[in-house]
């Protein structure tokens, strides 16, 4: 799964310094899911002083494995 933030550099390097991420689920959902992130790619966004951080995402097992 493909995942996508904007941000300043200083919110998105705090991000992809993370090797995980968690993500709170909605009603039907898991309440808790951790994610692993990987291939990162910070890019320049063309407008304002914004820039997008774009990785791939793999749910955890119980045991921490993608």
């Amino acid at each position: 799964m493909k995942v996508s933030f904007l941000g300043t550099s200083d919110e998105l390097e705090h991000v992809a310094g993370r090797p995980t991420l968690i993500l709170l689920g909605l009603n039907h959902l898991p309440r808790l899911t951790l994610f692993t992130l990987f291939h990162p790619r910070i890019l320049r966004h063309p407008y304002r002083d914004l820039y997008r951080l774009q990785a791939d995402m793999a749910p955890l097992d119980e045991r921490g494995r993608a």
